[in-house]
């Protein structure tokens, strides 16, 4: 998953603790706290965000773009997928 923040102009990529490095032992309880975050953000999301979906590369650049030139409103969030 990446996330691109239009006021902070920042990309986050969010990686299974487990996948990003090989061996790494996930604390116990992990999965459910990052899963129960997670719910309850997107419920608080829900009335606050307008999600956006594209898909392909040059999708992919223009959103790029777009976010680090500021012409993307802070209430919309760009979801692209690289895969046409």
């Amino acid at each position: 998953m990446l996330v691109l923040s239009a006021s902070s102009k920042t990309a986050i990529g969010f990686a299974h603790c487990a996948d990003a490095r090989p061996g790494i032992e996930v604390p116990h309880g992990y999965q459910q706290r990052i899963a129960s975050a997670l719910q309850e953000f997107v419920g608080w999301s829900r009335g606050r965000l307008r999600v956006q979906h594209s898909h392909g590369a040059t999708a992919a650049g223009t959103t790029w773009r777009e976010v680090h030139a500021g012409r993307i409103p802070p209430d919309v969030g760009r979801v692209v997928s690289l895969w046409d």
